[in-house]
């Protein structure tokens, strides 16, 4: 763990220019990882002494400003923070320290207007079960299945390719994936992806519907996937990558108010492994690296991401 503030700065500046990256390159589910992770990494380090007191208010609004970036991307507020607002309140991680010129570089209190959740008569807002409430798996079983129904994202899935002689089609079918408490994970979906060796999307992003069937320590998809490349198109390093994305509860903290869309755990799929039959996929911690580098087991547990390869011409 880094000690010294310039160290906390520079990992905190590296990480924001790769998201900042992403969103300018159109990737948006990742660049709303990225920024929510960030804002969460900068509430919990900010609190070290190394920080003065005015530095730490600065954090608090760096924070807020990432995380609403997150919800805009993810269309959850009306009048959001847009991409030059976020270069803006990048230039407050100066070498030294937080920079604190004058006024913060924009202007949160009209930046903050969530939109009102999508939910039918019988569901509660999502502020009644959210309001109290810091840590994901605080509330009980019953009530987390019962309560965010309302929230229920359709999917974005993308029909199959069409056939080409010689080339080979991939259906994944997306079975189950082990969780520890699956009953409590909020609004889980995964999102898939292929990606070339440097970690750049080569297809179209799909994201599943929300998973509707959660047993103690799995969560049941039984999506099917069509990825939108021919197997003999696949260069040297590129792999499947799925990520399981949940909701995240909204938390107070020094006043501002971060959820959003966040990951759980991910797992790949590297381009030998893609063969006809069932699979089972180790599960890392987040966040997710599109290089494959530095992997963490997300857990000791015999709980892995089970899957179905199809291969057609």
């Amino acid at each position: 763990m880094e000690n010294s503030k310039e160290e906390i700065l520079a990992k905190w500046k590296a990480f924001l220019k790769g998201a900042i990256d992403m969103d300018s390159w159109g990737q948006l589910m990742e660049a709303a990882d990225a920024y929510e992770t960030l804002s969460e990494e900068i509430q919990r380090r900010s609190q070290d002494e190394v920080f003065t007191e005015d530095e730490t208010e600065v954090s608090a609004k760096l924070a807020h400003s990432l995380s609403l970036r997150s919800r805009t991307l993810l269309g959850d507020v009306v009048n959001g923070v847009r991409l030059e607002d976020v270069r803006k309140v990048a230039r407050c991680l100066g070498d030294g320290g937080l920079v604190r010129s004058g006024a913060f570089p924009i202007d949160l209190s009209t930046k903050d207007k969530p939109k009102p959740p999508r939910k039918s008569d019988h569901i509660k807002d999502i502020t009644e079960l959210t309001e109290n409430s810091d840590s994901e798996d605080d509330s009980d079983e019953e009530t987390v299945t019962e309560e965010v129904k309302g929230f229920l994202p359709e999917g974005r899935l993308l029909p199959k390719l069409p056939r080409q002689p010689g080339l080979t089609l991939i259906t994944i079918t997306l079975q189950k994936l082990g969780v520890k408490n699956g009953r409590k994970v909020r609004e889980p979906f995964i999102h898939v992806s292929v990606r070339d060796a440097s970690g750049i999307n080569v297809t179209a992003t799909q994201d599943t519907p929300v998973c509707l069937t959660k047993e103690p320590n799995h969560l049941v998809f039984n999506t099917q996937v069509e990825i939108q490349k021919y197997l003999e198109h696949f260069d040297k390093g590129t792999a499947i990558f799925f990520e399981l994305k949940r909701f995240k509860k909204s938390s107070a903290w020094k006043g501002y108010v971060t959820f959003g869309v966040g990951t759980k755990c991910w797992s790949f799929m590297e381009q030998d492994e893609i063969l006809e039959g069932d699979a089972v996929l180790e599960l890392y911690k987040k966040p997710s690296n599109y290089r494959k580098q530095r992997l963490k087991l997300a857990t000791t547990k015999k709980l892995y991401l089970h899957i179905n390869v199809a291969l057609s011409k």
